[in-house]
Order: structure tokens, then C-alpha cells, then sequence
């Protein structure tokens, strides 16, 4: 009786290996985070939810660098919540409207401008 259940754990394991689950498409998107007059802004913080097939879901959080920008290892078709918290600014939402459309290597780049106070 051992064997039937080592091998039903067995197909199992290489099911989800051969990639028959759901998952995220792969990718990388840049998020730039700039002030209204096209600065950009260090150390503010940015969320990012993925919703991707299968109603799975990834988060992931950053702070931008010196140059505004920060790296997440989503892909910009499935961010489905974006938002940016910065000392002094509201906090700012954006979605894949403020991306552009990923590469045949699944690389994009977001620009979002923190503006109200």
C-alpha cells in the first residue's frame, strides 16, 4: 500500500515542477518614483501586489535608491495594487497604466510621481 502513495506524492511533485501550476509570469519591473517637477525621490517606500493566474497573489515592498528607483521581480501586466508611502506626500496608488508594456524578456519600467501633500 506504500508504494500507490509514494507515487500518487511522486506525480504530484513533478506536476508542479513541469510548471501545471498556477504561477506568475516571469518577469522584472522598475519603479521610479519622482516629485511633480520630475525629480527623483529616495527613500520612499513602495508596495507592489501581483494578482496572477489562479488567484494567486505576491507582495513585495522596496525603498527607492538615490535615483528614484526600485526592483521587483513582477511582471508589470500583474501588478494589480500599487502604492507609494513618502514622508510629507499622501500616499499615491498606481496600476499597470503607469507602466510600460514588459519585453519579450519581461522587463518593464513604472514612473510614478508622488505630488500631493
Amino acid at each position: 500500500m506504500r508504494f500507490p502513495v509514494t507515487l500518487a506524492i511522486s506525480i504530484l511533485t513533478s506536476l508542479g515542477t513541469l510548471g501545471l501550476q498556477s504561477d506568475c509570469s516571469p518577469g522584472s519591473t522598475v519603479v521610479l518614483v519622482t516629485d511633480c517637477s520630475g525629480a527623483a525621490v529616495a527613500g520612499a517606500r513602495i508596495d507592489v501586489k501581483a494578482c496572477c493566474a489562479g488567484n494567486q497573489q505576491v507582495q513585495r515592498s522596496a525603498v527607492s535608491a538615490s535615483n528614484g528607483e526600485a526592483t521587483f521581480d513582477v511582471n508589470a501586466r500583474e501588478i494589480c495594487d500599487g502604492k507609494i508611502t513618502f514622508a510629507g506626500f499622501s500616499t499615491t496608488v498606481f496600476g499597470t497604466g503607469s507602466c510600460t508594456t514588459p519585453d519579450k524578456n519581461g522587463k518593464s519600467k513604472c514612473t510614478v510621481q508622488v505630488c500631493k501633500k
